[in-house]
């Protein structure tokens, strides 16, 4: 597999490749081990609801369209600052929910990064810390990834197949 010089200095560039079906069960294995649903499960409610909010609309020919900001009264506004803030909040609690589980998971994604670049687990595990970091922020950075992780929700029954939750995607798009 390729590896060459980033353009950024010292640390190697791996190629990755596409994902697979082999690289999906070795994800659904780790979002198990990660244990998701009891994350998203033990959110404060009252942060979700609040993380819901939606821009408020104008009818255009018929059509509802995004009101102008500057048309916005001062209560729309404090909505959509507390919505961001508990995005924030939600964002912070998933985070360090996955960090406590993480190192469940560590020969799962050494293995799935491995497989991605081509090479032996041991050259995951012998990798610097910022190396790893960067690869693993290679490898979710991809819209594949993405693509990924809500087809992953849905399956989880996390996100309804009609509408995908706005906190939800506002949530994952901050963490990728």
């Amino acid at each position: 597999m390729s590896r060459s010089k980033n353009a950024g200095g010292n640390t190697p560039a791996y190629s990755l490749r596409a994902i697979t079906t082999t690289d999906v069960f070795q994800m659904v294995r780790i979002l198990r081990k990660l244990d998701i649903k009891s994350i998203f499960g033990n959110m404060d409610k009252n942060l979700l609801a609040a993380a819901e909010f939606k821009p408020p609309m104008k009818m255009e020919d018929g059509k509802p369209v995004p009101l102008p900001f500057e048309d916005w009264t001062e209560a729309q506004i404090e909505m959509q600052m507390k919505s961001e803030i508990a995005t924030q909040q939600l964002g912070s609690y998933f985070l360090g929910a996955l960090i406590d589980q993480i190192p469940s998971c560590e020969q799962e994604i050494c293995k799935l990064l491995a497989d991605s670049i081509g090479q032996d687990i041991d050259v995951i595990k012998n990798m610097s810390g910022v190396e790893f970091i960067m690869l693993l922020q290679r490898y979710i950075d991809r819209d594949e990834f993405k693509g990924f992780f809500t087809a992953a929700w849905r399956l989880l029954g996390k996100m309804d197949s009609r509408s995908v939750s706005s906190s939800m995607q506002s949530m994952a798009s901050s963490l990728m």
